[in-house]
């Protein structure tokens, strides 16, 4: 368990830019979420489950959306599945000056009342919301 925490204490890096949750062992990605406030600096964040599993919680929902909060240098969010209106929202209103690239794919919870909030995110790129 020592080796958990200390790998999640590295994780922790202050000005890291770019996360990819393939690449966080299981064991610590919760704890990385629950400090996703921490990653002021975070231009990349790609939360998304290891191959065949699913990790994502409705509990674990309102750390993400408090973590999302205090990214405002996001340029690329991806959480294909499991995205909600209010983390779109926060997007918009925290990180909408920088957000070119949304993958939100198959985000059954994300409904056109976000709509108002992705017209705030003027530098848009690329959008994905393929539901099947």
């Amino acid at each position: 368990m020592e080796t958990i925490t200390e790998f999640t204490d590295l994780a922790l890096i202050p000005r890291l830019k770019h996360m990819d949750f393939i690449e966080v062992p299981n064991a610590v990605r919760s704890r990385i979420i629950e400090n996703l406030d921490h990653f002021k600096h975070l231009e990349t964040l790609i939360l998304r489950a290891p191959a065949g599993g699913q990790w994502l919680f409705k509990s674990i929902n309102k750390d993400i959306i408090r973590g999302l909060s205090n990214l405002r240098n996001l340029r690329k969010f991806s959480l294909k599945h499991d995205c909600t209106n209010e983390m779109i929202d926060v997007l918009a209103y925290k990180s909408g000056e920088h957000l070119a690239i949304l993958d939100i794919e198959s985000s059954k919870q994300v409904t056109n009342t976000c709509l108002g909030s992705l017209l705030l995110c003027q530098r848009l790129e690329e959008v994905k919301l393929y539901f099947p």
